[in-house]
């Protein structure tokens, strides 16, 4: 069971064999981005529509479904706005 949506998107490029630095070259996010996504650091970027554009982003790098992989994040946000 993938516990978090930056779990699932690292467990995938994991089994692709690609590197933090070939997904930084091959999307242009910025590794540091990338690293914070795949730790659900949501802290470190500006607002949530930012967030969404990266993850899109890297979903389709990896062939994931970036409309699930949205729809599991949006969830997993809202449930740290409700911590707050």
């Amino acid at each position: 069971m993938v516990t978090s949506v930056g779990q699932l998107l690292k467990e995938e490029r994991q089994k692709k064999h690609i590197s933090l630095d070939e997904v930084e070259k091959q999307t242009r996010i910025r590794r540091k981005n990338i690293e914070a996504v795949e730790k659900g650091d949501w802290r470190i970027f500006s607002s949530k529509t930012y967030i969404q554009g990266i993850i899109r982003t890297y979903s389709t790098y990896l062939d994931l479904d970036d409309e699930k992989i949205l729809a599991y994040f949006r969830r997993e946000y809202e449930r740290l706005e409700l911590v707050k």
